[in-house]
């Protein structure tokens, strides 16, 4: 039995105006309920279909924004029909909650360790070598990681691991220490006594000149980089003896040498009587000229 929307009395159907209070009256514009009470109270059809329509949208909503994640079972089946995962894990679809231990995360209901700075290194690995799990380059060298550990074997820390002047990521051996690697080879040497200073000499000692010359030394080396590194510089002593002795020592020195590369060389020493005289002396009293050159004490950068 419908009641007035006005003042809550009884009247019968399909009436226009309520008897009571005189209320005008729409057909089937009042339902009949009763709350946990057992009164009766009336809900306007409108607002029941205003209700229906916002439940609907809001189903809509949270079907299509939690489709592919956990509550979708739930939604779908009730948490109460939701089985046991059979997985690695599951975080969607028609089974319960399974997570993975911590470092791992849920792939396909697999357990995949976790790879934050995905440089091929998982977490766990990276705090084995004691690298950044946020930063795929710990050392900064333009090796990753993941390369510098499972490929090339060097140190993830180090940004130059055989301690040479190249930084492993620029470094076509990054466990061998590129070098430098000089070689002096003699090519030709010539020893020119000066006549006049001979006889000279054998004419009369006592008035010999100290500073005059007796002979004259030309050699040819050429020095060459067999190493896998340039150096800034090269420095070595040509050495000359006569009859043994040595009676000269020269300072000699070249700049940049690179990698495979040879240079040619060409000394002329004078010597002097001061030089040399017993040495000389000796060679004049035996009729023989005993005289070597040898090249020392090469020193060079070595990377």
């Amino acid at each position: 039995m419908p009641f007035c929307p006005s003042c809550g009395k009884e009247i019968s159907e399909n009436v226009s105006f309520c008897s009571n209070c005189g209320a005008k009256v729409l057909v089937g514009s009042t339902a009949e309920t009763k709350d946990s009470t057992g009164k009766s109270f009336q809900i306007k059809s409108k607002h029941i279909i205003l209700g229906i329509i916002v439940v609907i949208v809001l189903f809509s909503i949270a079907v299509f924004l939690f489709k592919d994640r956990v509550l979708v079972p739930y939604i779908v089946k009730g948490p109460q029909e939701a089985q046991e995962c059979p997985f690695d894990c599951c975080i969607y679809g028609d089974y319960k909650i399974k997570q993975c231990e911590a470092d791992f995360e849920c792939f396909n209901n697999k357990c995949k360790a976790i790879d934050s700075d995905n440089d091929g290194l998982t977490d766990i690995e990276e705090r084995q070598q004691g690298t950044n799990v946020n930063y795929f380059d710990t050392d900064g060298d333009g090796l990753s990681d993941y390369i510098e550990v499972k490929v090339e074997h060097t140190n993830p820390l180090n940004k130059n691991t055989d301690g040479d002047r190249y930084d492993d990521g620029e470094d076509n051996e990054p466990l061998i220490k590129n070098s430098a690697i000089i070689k002096v080879d003699v090519t030709h040497k010539d020893w020119e006594w000066e006549l006049f200073g001979i006889l000279d000499l054998l004419e009369n000692l006592k008035k010999f000149e100290p500073d005059f010359t007796l002979a004259t030394a030309k050699v040819d080396i050429i020095i060459t980089n067999t190493g896998d590194d340039y150096t800034e510089y090269v420095r070595f002593d040509n050495v000359f003896k006569i009859q043994r002795v040595e009676v000269m020592r020269i300072p000699e020195s070249i700049g940049i040498l690179n990698e495979g590369e040879q240079v040619s060389k060409h000394y002329e020493y004078k010597f002097t009587a001061k030089q040399a005289p017993n040495a000389i002396w000796n060679a004049i009293k035996s009729k023989t000229t005993e005289w070597s050159f040898e090249v020392f004490n090469v020193v060079y950068e070595k990377f």
